[in-house]
C-alpha cells in the first residue's frame, strides 16, 4: 500500500479495476455447431428449387386445386368457373370406368417394378464397384438406356419420321422375341424340377422385362455406386483382420451402410414409375384436359393421383425408416 501526498492510502483494488478496464476484452467468435451447419447447407441446397417453386409453380398448383372443385368454361374473354363441389372427385370413382382401371394398372406396375429395379441396381452397383478393365465402358452401357428412355428423347424420336419409328419397333420386337424364347424355355424346364407354378411366375416375369428393368435402373445404379464408394475402407480392413467372410462383411458392413440410399432409390423409383412418359394414368388425365377440355375433371383426377402417390411414399418411407442404419 502506497501513501499519497495527502497522507491517504491508495486502495489496490481500485488500481486493479482500472487496469482491468483498460485491457480490451476479446469477444468470442460465433461458431455454428455441426448440426446447425448441416441445416444451413440443406437450406442452401433446396433454395433454388424453393425459389423456382414460389415463382413458377405455386400459382398453377393453387389454380388446379380451384379448378378441381369447379367446371371450367372457356370463353372469348377468358374462363368462367361454375362451382361443382366434390362432384368431380365422386365422378372419378362412380361414373368414369376408365380412370379406376388405369389407376389400378399403374399401381400394379409400380408394385412389380420397384423391388426388381432396386435388387438389380444394387447388385449391378456391387459389380461395377470392382476394378476391372472396361469399367467405364460398362458404366456407360448401363447409363445409356436412361438417356434413350427419357421423355425428351422419345418426343424427339416421335418427330423424326416414320423410318425411325419403324426401326425402333423392329428392334423392340426382336428384343422381346428373344426374351420370350428364353422365358419359354424356362417355363418348360422349371416344372420338370418340381418347382411350383407361382415361383416359376416370379422367376420368369423379371426375365420377360429385363430390357425394361435395365433401362429404368441407370440412376439407381449410380446412386448405389456413389454410396458404396463412400464407405470407409478401414471398416472392411477391420473385418478382414477379424477373420470375417465376404458374406458376413456384406451383411454387417455393406448392407447397413448403404441402407439410407435404399430408401432414396425406393422413393425415386416409385415417383419415376408414377410419372413415366408412358404412364397410362397420366396420359388419360392429359387427354381429358387437353383433348376433351375437361379441365375441372382432369384437375380432380390429378389431385387424386397425387394424394395416392403421397400416401404410398409415406408408407414406404415409414417402413424403410425402421430398417435404416445411420452412422453417427
Amino acid at each position: 500500500m502506497k501513501l499519497l501526498k495527502n497522507g491517504k492510502a491508495k486502495e489496490p483494488e481500485a488500481s486493479a479495476a482500472k487496469t482491468a478496464a483498460a485491457v480490451p476484452v476479446k469477444r468470442r467468435k460465433f461458431r455454428m455447431t455441426l448440426e446447425r451447419r448441416n441445416a444451413v447447407y440443406g437450406i442452401l441446397f433446396i433454395l433454388p428449387w424453393l425459389i423456382g417453386f414460389l415463382l413458377f409453380f405455386l400459382k398453377p398448383v393453387i389454380q388446379s386445386i380451384q379448378f378441381s372443385f369447379n367446371e371450367l368454361e372457356v370463353t372469348s374473354k377468358g374462363f368462367i368457373l361454375n362451382a361443382k363441389g366434390l362432384s368431380n372427385y365422386i365422378k372419378a370413382f362412380t361414373e368414369d370406368a376408365t380412370f379406376p382401371q388405369e389407376l389400378v394398372k399403374s399401381l400394379n406396375k409400380m408394385a412389380g417394378d420397384v423391388p426388381i429395379i432396386l435388387i438389380f441396381s444394387f447388385f449391378a452397383a456391387l459389380l461395377l464397384k470392382q476394378n476391372f478393365r472396361g469399367n467405364t465402358i460398362v458404366k456407360t452401357v448401363f447409363f445409356l438406356p436412361v438417356i434413350m428412355a427419357s421423355g425428351v428423347f422419345l418426343r424427339m424420336q416421335s418427330q423424326m419420321g416414320q423410318a425411325t419409328q419403324d426401326i425402333t419397333a423392329t428392334m423392340s420386337e426382336a428384343t422381346s422375341t428373344i426374351t420370350l424364347l428364353q422365358a419359354f424355355n424356362l417355363q418348360k424346364f422349371l416344372p420338370e424340377l418340381g418347382m411350383p407354378q407361382k415361383y416359376i411366375t416370379l422367376i420368369v416375369t423379371p426375365i420377360n422385362r429385363i430390357f425394361q428393368t435395365i433401362s429404368l435402373s441407370g440412376i439407381q445404379i449410380f446412386i448405389f455406386l456413389a454410396g458404396l464408394h463412400s464407405i470407409s475402407p478401414s471398416l472392411f480392413e477391420a473385418c478382414i483382420i477379424e477373420g470375417a467372410s465376404g458374406w458376413e462383411t456384406f451383411w454387417k458392413i455393406t448392407f447397413p451402410m448403404i441402407s439410407p440410399l435404399i430408401l432414396v432409390n425406393a422413393i425415386y423409383t416409385v415417383i419415376d414409375s408414377f410419372t413415366a412418359y408412358n404412364n397410362t394414368t397420366l396420359n388419360y388425365i392429359y387427354t381429358e384436359a387437353f383433348g376433351k377440355f375437361h379441365f375441372g375433371y382432369s384437375s380432380a383426377m390429378a389431385w387424386i393421383y397425387f394424394l395416392i402417390i403421397a400416401v404410398i411414399l409415406g408408407v414406404v418411407g415409414f417402413i424403410a425408416s425402421k430398417l435404416i442404419f445411420y452412422q453417427n
